[in-house]
């Protein structure tokens, strides 16, 4: 899953060139700007929810593990 979420972002940073690119071109109309925006803010909000989903589910993993046994600790100063 960390690599698709890796794809994603690198995808959305790809994106995000293209629109300044197009931005320094000046050839973009107004219409373009709205739809690369969208296109990004998208992508970015589904990685950012694939990436809470993951979370989650490292969580509730985590909530399984067994606790750890303590250990003795001898006093060795004297």
């Amino acid at each position: 899953m960390e690599e698709i979420l890796m794809s994603m972002i690198f995808n959305g940073i790809n994106l995000v060139k293209e629109l300044e690119f197009s931005l320094s071109s000046q050839v973009s109309p107004e219409s373009d700007l709205s739809s690369s925006l969208s296109s990004i803010s998208t992508l970015f909000g589904d990685v950012n929810e694939r990436l809470k989903t993951l979370l989650a589910w490292r969580n509730s993993l985590s909530q399984y593990q067994p606790e750890p046994e303590p250990v003795l600790m001898l006093d060795m100063t004297n």
